[in-house]
């Protein structure tokens, strides 16, 4: 930010919620303010200048993270609209206002804040990238499943304790990381969750994982370490395309039955309660790295292993 009053070229002394005024003695100077006084910041779509030919369709990015966004201010850039690209990450913010819906971002970055909820997110119809990590987030927030659009969403180190049941089908959520938080369990809702390639449960306090996995069927890692998983669903064997199965600090007794799963790669089980590693298993298992170390093993399983 180059301060809170900025001089466009046009010469006038511009506050940044002229940008949102309709008046005409200032409509010019905020698109000026908007393309040129933020140049780094890049191109931001002014709504009092909808019809200005060299505002319309331009991408936008706007990054006020670090320290760089007060509340005030971030209330004066609300009601901008078409930025795609929309950072606050470290600034200590408690609350967002309602009308930053009105910038329907691609990308809304918020991690590093002191956020314990957000205004309702079905009026974010663009947003693919959610990042809420580091915050206060007790629950998910609400109207999240009713974004269409939505690719990743990122909640890892906040406070939740449950996350809620997935209300609807969605096949465009890729990414799912909700690590670090207070959960128990993942709803068996989640399985409609069926586009999900990555998903990063670890440092939580899960005691079981349901079923409803194996309809994860474009799964490429999943990371459910440091929980109290005594085992892992039969249903993974359904994940076909699963590379990287990340499960160590656990109370796993048993193998996963990953055995037919054609691309898996790292296979990582460490600090469990695993007793057994068959050679059949070791013979069949497709995964070019099994590690196993930390696990109360049988001297026939060492055996085989060696």
């Amino acid at each position: 930010i180059l301060g809170w009053w900025w001089r466009p070229p046009c010469g006038h002394s511009v506050h940044p919620s002229c940008a949102l005024s309709n008046s005409p003695s200032c409509g010019r100077c905020a698109a000026d303010f908007d393309l040129q006084a933020l140049e780094r910041m890049g191109h931001v779509f002014c709504p009092s200048r909808a019809d200005s030919d060299d505002t319309v369709g331009r991408s936008s990015s706007l990054d006020l993270g670090d320290g760089k966004c007060t509340p005030e201010m971030l209330s004066c850039f609300a009601g901008l609209c078409g930025v795609s690209r929309l950072v606050l990450d470290r600034n200590s913010l408690q609350e967002l206002p309602t009308d930053i819906a009105t910038m329907n971002p691609v990308l809304l970055s918020l991690s590093g804040n002191r956020l314990r909820a957000l205004p309702p997110l079905e009026r974010f119809r663009r947003l693919q990238r959610l990042v809420l990590s580091h915050n206060c987030m007790r629950e998910l927030p609400a109207g999240l499943w009713a974004l269409a659009s939505l690719k990743e969403l990122r909640a890892d180190h906040n406070e939740l304790g449950t996350l809620g049941e997935c209300s609807v089908a969605s096949s465009s959520l890729e990414v799912l990381s909700v690590a670090h938080n207070f959960l128990k369990a993942i709803p068996a809702s989640f399985g409609k969750l069926q586009g999900l390639t990555r998903v990063e449960l670890q440092g939580n306090q899960i005691e079981m994982l349901p079923e409803a996995i194996g309809h994860w069927v474009r799964l490429r890692e999943l990371n459910c370490s440091r929980n109290s998983i005594p085992e892992i669903p039969s249903s993974l064997a359904r994940c076909s395309e699963l590379e990287v199965l990340l499960a160590f600090e656990n109370r796993l007794s048993v193998m996963p039955a990953v055995v037919s799963l054609p691309k898996l790669r790292d296979l990582i089980l460490y600090t469990n309660n695993i007793s057994e590693v068959t050679k059949e298993f070791l013979d069949f298992c497709s995964a070019r790295q099994i590690l196993v170390e930390g696990n109360p093993l049988s001297s026939r399983s060492r055996a085989n292993i060696e």
